[in-house]
């Protein structure tokens, strides 16, 4: 399957308009359940670069409160240059402690970090860091329990949340392409979305 149905470079501007193949639309708007999830107020006061990439590599581990990783992969992953990457204090004092300090500061989230070294040589990092918790639920004010589904009917939920998604992702392909949104959905779904569209009574 091909990745972009049209580009068209804007000689001008010096920019590229790149509009992604109608298909891919549910795979480029349906991956929330792929990818680290947080909540973007948390990181909504970060201003360094390296503060909001240690934030999402810390929250791909956000329940079990412990990180390590290669010093090589971890250079990658925060995009460290190539001048900050021959000496390990360099990391340490531009990279690693300001994004510690910031993301504690702003986010409140308490990270402990030390270098494991092979010889005398620095390989590897290990982060520790409070296990995300769930948030209490009042005791004054229960919740009334959820009807059992049976199979059949999560099946249809799950169908419709996808249906759901899909036709959203084929509303920001036509947006950004000007064509129909039609255009970007499979045929079992053109008819709801046109069912949508109609105006209530």
């Amino acid at each position: 399957m091909q990745w972009v149905g049209r580009a068209t470079y804007e000689e001008s501007a010096g920019t590229v308009e790149l509009v992604f193949w109608h298909e891919l639309s549910p795979l480029l708007f349906a991956l929330g359940k792929e990818f680290t999830s947080y909540k973007l107020s948390r990181v909504g006061a970060l201003r360094s670069f390296y503060s909001w990439r240690l934030f999402e590599l810390l929250m791909q581990f956000r329940t079990t409160g412990y990180l390590k990783i290669k010093l090589s992969n971890f250079w990658e992953i925060m995009e460290v240059p190539q001048s900050m990457r021959s000496k390990f204090t360099n990391l340490t004092s531009r990279v690693i402690e300001p994004a510690i300090r910031e993301i504690q500061d702003k986010d409140g989230l308490k990270v402990k970090w030390e270098p494991i070294k092979t010889g005398r040589k620095v390989t590897a990092l290990e982060f520790y860091f409070p296990v995300e918790q769930q948030a209490a639920l009042p005791l004054d004010k229960p919740k009334p329990k959820a009807r059992q589904r049976t199979p059949e009917q999560e099946t249809r939920a799950e169908q419709a949340r996808e249906d759901a998604a899909t036709i959203e992702g084929a509303k920001r392909l036509a947006e950004l392409s000007g064509e129909p949104v039609e255009t970007f959905l499979p045929k079992h779904l053109q008819e709801a979305y046109q069912k949508q569209k109609k105006p209530m009574a």
